[in-house]
């Protein structure tokens, strides 16, 4: 690979206001002068600045900008590690910067780990950042280290779900309350306890709910384990939605966070897909 490349079939995606340039970068150089160029031409044009990626790329900029940086809020994502969360503290912190500034240049960097760490749940990352921002006036630089990063995943297509054979059905019907019960004495037996099952059992409850509402009842909840991390899926005889990104749209009042925003925020990864059992909403959790 030669200088910083820009990937994927359109690099630069314009969304009503919204406009996002990915590039892949092989030296400290090559991101250090991008990012700063790509930074001095927003705040030269009275616009706000945010760099959204771990310390260390934080430190380099710093160092580059020199005074300037002054002026440019940082968002530390060095302790995020999935893209659902990733994506809402980002949203938060562009939120913020505009109500002082009519528009904004956001600079972002993120590792999704090694293998063991579950990289496939970023694959999307990308289409998921431009839903998100997609009605602001922002222009998002996304720069990705061809040293540590797999930017195939962060930018590829999740995979097609495959059947998980691990998994057992634990519950069944249409009453949710019975249903979120039995979820909780099962998520015991795989030894989720704590705020992890707190968590996990908020996260399938807003499915469930949706399932009974939206769906065709009755009910049925499997969990098991995959590749050591407990699994739950919430299956309905419903027609589902078609839509992959369900789930990354902020919500409208900034005071809440309905439906499948706060579960992809509560749980490592989201899949919805049909299925033979009926229409199946896969947590990891």
């Amino acid at each position: 690979m030669g200088p910083a490349t820009a990937f994927g079939a359109s690099p630069t995606v314009t969304s009503r206001r919204f406009s996002h340039t990915a590039f892949v970068y092989e030296t400290d150089q090559e991101y250090v002068g991008a990012a700063v160029e790509f930074l001095r031409a927003g705040l030269e044009a009275g616009e706000g600045a945010l760099i959204a990626s771990p310390r260390d790329r934080q430190a380099l900029l710093r160092g580059a900008l020199g005074p300037l940086a002054e002026r440019i809020a940082f968002l530390d994502l060095g302790a995020v590690d999935r893209p659902a969360q990733a994506v809402a503290v980002q949203y938060a912190a562009v939120s913020e910067q505009l109500r002082r500034f009519p528009a904004l240049r956001l600079v972002v960097g993120v590792d999704p780990g090694p293998p063991d760490n579950g990289r496939l749940e970023w694959r999307g990352y990308e289409a998921a950042l431009e839903r998100t921002l997609g009605g602001l006036p922002v222009r998002a630089l996304t720069a990705y280290d061809a040293r540590c990063a797999a930017v195939e995943i962060l930018r590829g297509p999740s995979p097609e779900p495959q059947p998980l054979p691990g998994l057992r059905t634990i519950a069944g019907g249409a009453d949710a309350e019975a249903l979120r019960e039995q979820l909780g004495a099962a998520l015991a037996a795989e030894g989720v306890a704590g705020r992890r099952a707190l968590e996990a059992l908020l996260a399938a409850n807003e499915v469930i709910v949706n399932a009974l509402r939206h769906g065709e009842p009755p009910v049925e909840l499997r969990l098991g384990r995959e590749g050591g991390r407990v699994v739950c899926e919430v299956i309905d005889r419903g027609p589902g939605f078609e839509d992959p990104l369900a789930g990354f749209d902020p919500p409208e009042d900034p005071g809440s966070a309905p439906g499948l925003w706060v579960v992809r925020q509560l749980v490592r990864n989201l899949e919805a897909f049909r299925s033979p059992a009926g229409f199946t909403v896969r947590l990891w959790l």
